[in-house]
């Protein structure tokens, strides 16, 4: 009877345990990061806000590489802005284009075309509210900064088209027009010496991905060295997980693929918050529990990845080699941007193995294949209640012949 008691108290100990420990990781404090108005020790006071300075360019590409990158297999052919669908009335003074898709509904800031605010219009907040959708992208206030900036960055103090300097469209609204496919946003902006460079987002119908391509044309005396960049700047807070909210044990932050592994980066962790790294045929991402926003640059390019946090915000960015563009010569460069829901297929079209941004967790060898062939009966049935019925069964008969030997056996014990 003592040895009992003794159990049963050992037991006991090591059942509270066990619920203080998961008390504390749901409720615990979680460790602070530094303050946003205090420099690191070492750090220049006058050291520029996250996404308001231009990324440091490499080394110029070799002189037997082309001066422009050649687009996908899968790149748009160019035509004339707005060909594919219509603009509104002239932008002239205009700060931001108001651009609309079946899917997107995005604002461009002027300043630097920075993609500040992204509505996906077939996903709303709550299904009692289908007419308020998720606002992605937003500028807001400091607790929901989330943008996405894009540029040409050059050597030394060189003027160059960044996300620093303004362009300008001419119009401030486009749409996509009816049965249209695509549509093309082109921003310009010029250095008064000859350099001009043209911007332009590509939207697609019923996809979240958004190509851009830089179309330089240098009508100057001088040689122009130009390295295409893209980031992502992103305001976090410690997570504290909740069994009342799914969402809190989805991962939530930037992540890299180096074109062989992936890989999330725990922002409050000393050594990926300061992560570089020269990667060729990857991406990068900033991931939620449903969504994500994600960065494709060229295939075949070196680009240099970086993560870098401030206080309660993270600037996650890729920038690629400069590339010289001749006197007189013109240039062409391509990159991908995905802004949207965890959609597989488009992922997977956008990037090499963007499809990874969907965290199946340690068993992703048995939820993929269930997904797969989840998707595969929803795409004739229409409806997901019945696939999840109709999975289920076809579960049950795969296993039927193991549950048979296993009822015999158990009667044969009995």
């Amino acid at each position: 009877m003592p040895n009992l008691r003794v159990t049963l108290w050992v037991a006991l100990a090591a059942m509270l345990y066990l619920n203080y420990s998961a008390w504390m990781h749901d409720y615990g404090l979680a460790p602070q990061p530094p303050s946003a108005g205090r420099a690191a020790p070492g750090a220049a006071q006058n050291t520029p806000a996250l996404g308001e300075s231009v990324p440091q360019t490499t080394a110029p590409a070799p002189a037997t590489a082309p001066a422009s990158r050649s687009a996908p297999a899968t790149a748009p052919p160019t035509t004339a802005a707005g060909a594919a669908g219509f603009a509104a009335a002239s932008g002239a003074g205009a700060t931001s284009v108001d651009v609309k898709t079946d899917v997107l509904d995005m604002r461009i800031d002027l300043t630097g075309g920075t993609l500040d605010q992204a509505d996906l219009l077939q996903y709303p907040v709550h299904k009692d509210r289908p007419n308020v959708p998720v606002r992605l992208l937003h500028l807001g206030g400091e607790d929901s900064l989330y943008v996405l900036q894009t540029g040409l960055a050059g050597p030394g103090n060189e003027t160059v088209p960044n996300h620093l300097a303004i362009w300008r469209a001419p119009s401030e609204a486009y749409r996509l027009a009816p049965g249209a496919a695509q549509l093309r946003v082109p921003l310009t902006w010029t250095d008064g010496q000859g350099l001009t460079v043209t911007k332009t987002f590509i939207f697609t119908r019923g996809q979240y991905a958004v190509d851009v391509v830089y179309d330089v044309d240098n009508a100057g005396a001088t040689p122009r060295e130009l390295a295409s960049y893209a980031q992502i700047l992103r305001h976090w807070e410690p997570a504290k997980r909740s069994y009342f909210d799914v969402s809190t044990y989805s991962f939530k932050g930037p992540a890299i693929y180096d074109g062989a592994k992936y890989r999330d980066l725990k922002v409050q962790n000393q050594e990926d918050s300061h992560f570089s790294a020269t990667i060729t045929n990857g991406w990068l991402a900033s991931l939620q529990h449903h969504f994500v926003s994600a960065i494709v640059p060229p295939a075949d390019q070196p680009f240099t990845y970086r993560l870098q946090v401030r206080g309660h915000n993270y600037l996650l960015s890729a920038t690629g080699p400069l590339d010289t563009v001749p006197a007189g010569g013109k240039a062409e460069i391509h990159e991908k941007l995905f802004v949207g829901p965890k959609l597989q297929a488009q992922l997977a079209a956008t990037g090499p193995r963007l499809q990874l941004a969907v965290d199946y967790g340690r068993l992703s060898v048995i939820a993929q294949p269930l997904f797969k062939t989840l998707s595969w009966v929803h795409g004739i049935v229409g409806n997901w209640g019945w696939s999840i019925i109709i999975v289920t069964a076809l579960i049950k008969l795969l296993f039927y012949p193991l549950s048979q030997a296993s009822g015999r056996s158990m009667a044969k014990m009995r």
